[in-house]
């Protein structure tokens, strides 16, 4: 078959060969076809790729859904447990009216430790997250102890004080003034330098946030196997689609209830106290005085505090602060009621120890508390020395 012979025009197509008369047709077949599943099936295609992917997301989903359900009851333990630990630590943040006493008070823990405060000056705030940090630079003066008993004392204030950025100088202009001190008194005059930290509560407006312990708007889950605490009742839902049921109850099965970490309750954090008493001034370097202290000291018979004995809560204080209000027997134990300068009461018994200077309790009456005490007559050297605090009335 030549194709140089055959006439090409369409409307000859009736007299080509029965080959090209096939191939013809079946080019025209194709084209038609192609035409129709462009025009009509296309489309529905793309249609049903899109559904597809979107039944895979939300069945992955579900299975995310499933898996956070599964573990329902430990989510709301832990956080009703982080809730309580959060509210605690919010009771320590002062409120805005509290915030100025709060200072006052700062500045009276220093005042009362023998301090001048040479700048109490505030910073610009800084809000974070839910809280506000208000921070104060600070200048203060003073001896080395009298500085460390000023931040054990910002450690029992009732409200959260942070401090940083802290330096230490001896203070140059009074560098003559204290060599005449230090060889009178073996102290020396410093300069701390640091930031105090208080903190204010953010309030917003997002604050009223939804119960998340409230289920009642949730569906029970019985017959899919999960229990869900007052949930407002089976789902009405009905599914036609046993595959779908099918495909479900496997992303199920794939759900392992994890092992959730519990939440530990948060414990109290004892604030560290200060005790300055028997401790050296780094500042200061050793002299012969000290040297012939600790001889004298040996020459007492070497009484010294426990400085490894655990301090007990009523150290804080010093004995002419504290008053004695009554007595009670407890078990045959009797034991005495102290009061501080803050109204806090506490039980004393035997052996308690109490005030600064490492004094404990050697007797109980229904009048007075009678103590053994321990105290510092010179760098090294200790004595012993008795004490006694009667009912309701001071140290005596």
């Amino acid at each position: 078959m030549n194709l140089s012979e055959i006439d090409w025009d369409l409307n000859s197509a009736g007299r080509w060969p029965l080959p090209i008369k096939m191939s013809a047709g079946i080019l025209v077949m194709l084209l038609i076809m192609g035409g129709w599943h462009y025009q009509f099936t296309y489309d529905k295609e793309i249609e049903l790729d899109k559904s597809t992917q979107e039944v895979s997301d939300a069945l992955l989903k579900y299975k995310i859904s499933w898996g956070k359900v599964v573990n329902l009851n430990l989510y709301q333990e832990n956080y009703k447990k982080i809730e309580a630990a959060l509210k605690v630590m919010m009771n320590l943040i002062p409120t805005q009216a509290e915030v100025p006493s709060l200072l006052v008070d700062i500045s009276k823990a220093g005042l009362a430790n023998g301090l001048e405060f040479e700048l109490f000056k505030p910073i610009n705030e800084i809000k974070r997250d839910n809280i506000i940090e208000l921070p104060n630079s600070i200048t203060v003066v003073g001896e080395y102890h009298q500085l460390g008993d000023f931040l054990s004392d910002l450690a029992i204030l009732p409200r959260i004080v942070n401090i940083k950025d802290i330096s230490l100088v001896v203070k140059k202009a009074a560098r003559k003034a204290d060599k005449k001190k230090l060889r009178k008194t073996n102290k020396m005059t410093l300069v701390m330098k640091a930031t105090l930290i208080t903190y204010q509560e953010l309030l917003s407006e997002d604050d009223a946030k939804e119960d998340i312990f409230d289920n009642s708007k949730m569906v029970c889950l019985q017959k899919e196997g999960l229990t869900i605490k007052g949930c407002k009742g089976p789902s009405t839902v009905v599914i036609p689609y046993p595959d779908l049921i099918a495909k479900l109850k496997e992303n199920r099965s794939y759900t392992i209830k994890k092992n959730l970490p519990i939440v530990k309750d948060m414990k109290d954090v004892e604030p560290f106290t200060y005790v300055s008493i028997g401790l050296r001034d780094p500042f200061i370097e050793i002299s012969q005085n000290t040297r012939n202290n600790k001889n004298a000291a040996a020459a007492t018979g070497g009484i010294k505090p426990d400085f490894n004995r655990k301090q007990e809560p009523l150290e804080a204080y010093a004995l002419d602060t504290l008053r004695m209000v009554g007595t009670v027997d407890l078990k045959g134990v009797l034991w005495a009621l102290i009061r501080n300068n803050e109204g806090a009461v506490f039980r004393a018994k035997h052996n308690t120890y109490m005030g600064k200077n490492h004094g404990h309790i050697i007797s109980i009456t229904d009048k007075k508390i009678e103590l053994d005490e321990i105290i510092e007559e010179s760098e090294g050297v200790w004595v012993a020395n008795k004490a006694a605090i009667g009912l309701s009335e001071s140290k005596q």
